[in-house]
């Protein structure tokens, strides 16, 4: 007797969805046990170890956590050790001007924690089917709640676009629609598109500089015209537009340059971040959310209460061990910067010598392409790259926005001196195969 799936609609849907950049990852593994020789840049993996800071912070967070009278190896405080959050909270507020408190820093188990844990806090989930018919206790059309047919309308995030591929995830988990919006050329944002695109249901705004996966780092001038756009939308809906600021990369900036923020522009910004990219440490899972003390107003204790309870149901809390290696060490130190300036001003050349249109970044250590239009399509730029015994590994521009940016690549230069001397040596002869 025929049993019903146990994969329901939306679990397919994740299915589909994937992700482009672990499938071209799992794609080099499967090249390697076949015998070829992969130039793998797909992922944004850290090859430069972390600074030696850190592992002196982190010895001596081991040997306080030893010669600590009490198990330091238990559960923590939700939002993390007081001590810990308090020199982040004194870090940021020299850094940007802005008054935090400890009890607006979160420690989070990495940004992407921060983000899902942040959206749950955030978002009004739908909680029966769309195809459930509109009651007398339930929300009418005229309150912005409904759509015409009569099914529940989910609450809204906006999204520019090119973005990081898992920002659509986990709005969707967390019950929200992605509303995409394409950046202008240049990759700024483009604020007339983002007002067009608030409605009634917009919670939140999510933008991430210096960007993945171009690189670019929106203006102050870019930012003040977007906090402008969200302070009337916020007005005429009578609903607060959070500004979500996703920051991984701002100490990644080349040059040493300031990135500008929405901190000081806006209320309601929170900032997200995570020393995955900064110091190399992507595999121990270490990041923080700050939240201003004027963020949503006499709302914000509830807010941040809310957000600790749903930390806790969603990973508990952040590594330990780490958390006491980031209280010794701070928030101001990085990897090595230049290293990864070099590495992504090496490629950017050859891709422009060889027919690519390429956006020259500004931080970070990815290269966002077009490709040469030499290649009639997506499919047939794969195939020249991958049909040979070095495959070039790439991340499809699609996933980072859609179909209008299917002519597009990202390349990874986080991999090592040996993989970008190679990847220089076979793009040019990939166009001249085409």
């Amino acid at each position: 007797m025929p049993t019903k799936s146990p994969i329901t609609e939306y679990t397919q849907q994740v299915i589909d969805g994937g992700s482009p950049i672990r499938a071209m990852f799992d794609r080099e593994k499967e090249m390697i046990n076949q015998g070829l020789n992969p130039i793998g840049m797909s992922l944004g993996n850290p090859d430069i170890k972390p600074p030696k800071e850190y592992f002196d912070a982190l010895r001596e967070a081991v040997a306080l956590a030893e010669r600590s009278p009490i198990n330091l190896n238990q559960y923590p405080p939700n939002a993390g050790f007081p001590k810990t959050r308090n020199r982040v909270a004194e870090e940021m507020e020299e850094r940007f001007e802005v008054p935090f408190g400890i009890e607006g820093v979160i420690m989070t188990a990495g940004a992407a924690n921060a983000l899902d844990v942040f959206l749950a806090t955030l978002i009004d989930p739908v909680l029966y089917s769309p195809r459930d018919k509109p009651t007398k206790n339930r929300p009418s059309i005229r309150d912005g709640s409904m759509s015409v047919s009569g099914a529940v309308r989910p609450d809204e995030v906006i999204v520019p676009a090119p973005f990081f591929v898992e920002y659509c995830h986990y709005i969707k988990q967390n019950q929200a629609e992605p509303i995409v919006v394409p950046c202008d050329e240049d990759s700024e944002i483009n604020p007339d598109k983002v007002k067009e695109a608030i409605t009634s249901k917009t919670r939140a705004i999510l933008i991430n500089s210096p960007n993945n996966p171009t690189g670019k780092i929106y203006s102050k001038k870019n930012l003040d015209d977007l906090a402008e756009v969200l302070t009337e939308a916020s007005e005429k809906h009578g609903c607060r537009v959070v500004c979500m600021e996703d920051r991984p990369y701002d100490r990644l900036a080349f040059g040493g340059v300031d990135v500008p923020s929405m901190l000081s522009l806006y209320p309601d910004t929170v900032y997200i971040t995570s020393f995955s990219k900064s110091l190399g440490l992507a595999g121990e899972r270490i990041g923080y959310m700050a939240i201003p003390k004027h963020f949503f107003g006499e709302h914000r204790d509830a807010f941040l209460n809310a957000l600790v309870i749903n930390l806790r149901t969603k990973c508990i809390n952040a590594p330990v061990l780490q958390q006491l290696a980031i209280e010794i060490l701070g928030t101001n130190v990085t990897s090595n910067v230049k290293k990864y300036e070099e590495r992504t001003r090496r490629v950017e050349k050859v891709l422009n010598e060889t027919g690519f249109e390429c956006l020259s970044p500004e931080g970070g250590f990815y290269l966002w392409a077009r490709m040469p239009r030499v290649f009639e399509s997506p499919e047939h730029f794969m195939k020249t790259a991958h049909n040979r015994q070095s495959p070039l590994l790439y991340t499809p521009g699609h996933g980072f926005g859609g179909p209008s940016y299917k002519n597009f690549i990202r390349l990874s230069t986080c991999v090592s001196e040996s993989t970008i001397e190679r990847a220089c040596k076979e793009i040019p002869r990939i166009v001249q195969a085409a």
